[in-house]
């Protein structure tokens, strides 16, 4: 099963950097038309004549996140950790509050946006999961670009999976969120919390151990493999 490994608990627990303060102010609208534009710029790339773009929105339980309960202990620890938040903060604390909230009800409903961009490789998801990325923000599928953090804004929880089927039939996933850090299972050298099994030394121009497609999350597979039949 895929888990979502964070750093070391430590000083630096809490909320990555840009992640508390952004975003919390765009109405959808903008949200939306910026993923709209990331999705065709990935069509473009991929040769496509036109940009074709789904949003899903369908209930979601709690065993589907994967490591939902490590998600939720690392929270806790970072409101602890954190102390007196600013109120940008506190409004992020507030949604994610709520969304946890929300899966504890049942009442959860999952947002996936699939196209049919150029897909996701592993050089196109090192820049998508790094701070200062030039690639775009991408949906389940494909499409990635400047404006990569802004489906964090369309989620209470700031919980983003991302996923590509590429024209050569290779599949990748992985995923973020905002928190920086817990003590989990594997002693990880980053503070950011990504779905990845570890991380690499960069020297060949990787910077991450992506899962394997077997370990792939149930909802990003499912979305690959309807795209794979298209």
């Amino acid at each position: 099963m895929a888990t979502l490994n964070f750093g070391n608990a430590s000083a630096n627990d809490g909320f990555t950097p840009h992640s508390t303060a952004a975003f919390n102010d765009l109405p959808p609208a903008r949200v939306v038309r910026e993923i709209l534009q990331n999705s065709l710029d990935a069509a473009v790339e991929a040769g496509e004549s036109t940009a074709q773009v789904r949003f899903q929105v369908e209930p979601i339980r709690r065993r589907d996140i994967p490591d939902a309960k490590g998600y939720a202990t690392a929270f806790q620890k970072a409101v602890v950790c954190q102390g007196e938040l600013s109120d940008p903060a506190q409004e992020v604390v507030n949604r994610i509050k709520s969304g946890l909230e929300s899966l504890d009800a049942g009442t959860a409903v999952l947002l996936s946006i699939v196209d049919n961009g150029i897909g996701l490789d592993v050089n196109r998801m090192n820049r998508l999961l790094s701070d200062g990325s030039s690639g775009k923000s991408v949906s389940e599928s494909g499409s990635y670009g400047v404006g990569h953090l802004a489906p964090m804004a369309l989620s209470d929880l700031r919980y983003v999976l991302y996923g590509g089927l590429t024209g050569d039939g290779n599949r990748i996933a992985s995923g973020k969120v905002i928190l920086a850090a817990h003590p989990g299972k594997k002693a990880l050298k980053d503070s950011k919390g990504y779905l990845i099994q570890g991380f690499k030394a960069g020297l060949d121009g990787n910077l991450y151990d992506f899962t394997p497609p077997q370990s792939h999350p149930k909802l990003i597979a499912k979305h690959l493999d309807a795209i794979e039949k298209v």
